[in-house]
Parts: structure tokens; sequence; C-alpha cells
């Protein structure tokens, strides 16, 4: 018996004690099969409109960091980490995978309040994974689980107000983003959230254009400019879907 263990050890090198759980790995930076580096990690993507113009349906996450992004009425240009942190379009990168918790709507400041309340009010939410829906609402309904928060006033004439204000879609709070989690009750599972795993086409669509209750479908934003009977400058629309949760990256 002890032949034979042997004979069947014969070729295994001996093992340090300081090699013990350290393996050596022969290629420079492999990838490790099945692990993940998981992190707590939102991705986001970013919606523009300029100034005194109709909005319009736009789908994000289509648009990688680094590719030429066109806002509604503006300007081109290049997608920076300010604006997504995605690389493949509607997708993530091999090996990535996440599992969404929350979904959040966050407002730059600077725009204009009325823009921010009609955005919150009048523009539907759509998240898709593989095209099937697994979270539809309301913009106002996805805090924006952060940002600045301040009280506004009027300076300035009667004929020439200027009104200084923050928008913000919600208390500026990590945990006013709409989570996607539940318990299990009863013969309903307990849900940790919504899963895009690596290689999964995935979106959002962002479509004010089904808000038949209001005088106009596809609102159009307040002008750069301040008048008698607009007391704000006009910035247009400038928001970012945030999605959050945990991030499970390759490991090199």
């Amino acid at each position: 018996m002890n032949v034979q263990k042997s004979k069947r050890f014969a070729d295994l090198r001996r093992l340090e004690a300081h090699e013990v759980g350290r393996p050596k790995f022969r290629l420079r930076n492999p990838m490790i099969a099945g692990q993940g580096d998981f992190v707590v990690q939102p991705i986001y993507d970013y919606y523009g409109a300029a100034a005194a113009t109709a909005i319009n349906r736009q789908t994000l996450f289509a648009i990688p960091v680094g590719g030429n992004y066109t806002p509604i009425g503006g300007a081109a240009f290049v997608k920076t980490a300010i604006h997504t942190n995605v690389r493949v379009a509607g997708q993530l990168e091999n090996p990535w995978a996440m599992l969404v918790r929350s979904v959040g709507v966050y407002l730059d400041p600077e725009m204009n309040t009325l823009d921010a309340e009609r955005f919150a009010g009048q523009v539907l939410l759509n998240f898709e994974c593989s095209g099937k829906s697994f979270f539809q609402n309301i913009v106002g309904r996805c805090g924006g689980s952060g940002g600045t928060w301040a009280a506004f006033g009027s300076t300035g004439t009667n004929a020439a107000p200027v009104t200084v204000a923050t928008a913000a879609n919600g208390v500026p709070s990590p945990d006013s983003g709409y989570s996607i989690c539940a318990p299990g009750a009863g013969r309903f599972p307990q849900i940790e959230g919504v899963v895009i795993e690596q290689g999964q086409q995935f979106d959002v669509i962002l479509d004010p254009t089904l808000a038949a209750h209001v005088a106009a479908v596809g609102f159009t934003t307040q002008t750069a400019a301040v008048t008698a009977t607009q007391g704000q400058l006009g910035v247009g629309i400038r928001a970012w879907v945030v999605l959050d949760g945990t991030l499970a990256r390759g490991v090199l």
C-alpha cells in the first residue's frame, strides 16, 4: 500500500511552507475561472436635452463611455466617466455581472425647477433585460439617491425676477432610490434584485411621450433666459439613471 502511494505521488514537486495557499500562475494577469471581484458599485447613464426643446424618448446604456452622444436639441459630445461608466453598448463587459437592487434618477441641481417637476411627473422609466421589462415606474417614484438640497426664493424686480432654486428628485438620501428587493411572504419568494448576466443585453428607456393627461405630450424645456413669466434660467434636462447594486468583475 505504501509502495503504491509513493509511485502515485512520485512526480509531484514538494511544496515549501510559504507556498501553501499561494498558487503560482504561469501566465501574466490570468482570469480565475468562476471567481468574482465583488464591489458595491452602481452603473449609470445620461439623458440630456437642450433648453427650449421638446424632449423625446431615449434608450439609455446604448452608448458607452468614449462614444459620441447628441443630447436632444444640443451639440454632440464624447461621453466621459461623468456621463456613464458602461464600456460596452447595451451590456456589461465580459465577464462582469451585476445584481441590481434599486433604481434611481438623479437630476442636475442646476436644472430649472419646472423642468425637473415635469420630468419627474411626465416621464415613464422602463428597465429591461433581454427585451423583458423587470421594472417600470414614473421617474418621480425613483429618487435621485443624492444631490444638493436648498430652499429657494426670488430676487430682482417684478418685471425681471430671478429665482434661486435647486432641483432634486426627492430627498437626497442614499436610500431614496426605488428598491426592487422584497422579503418573501407566503407563496411569494424573496426577491434580492435583478441580475444582469455577463453579455446580457439590457437598457433603460425614458419615455415622456405617454403623458396624454397634460397639454403637451413630450414637454418643451424652459428657455435659457429670465423673463417676466419665467423666473429661473433653463438649462434643459441633465439626468442620470442609476442602477445600484453589487457588481461582480473578473479577478485578474
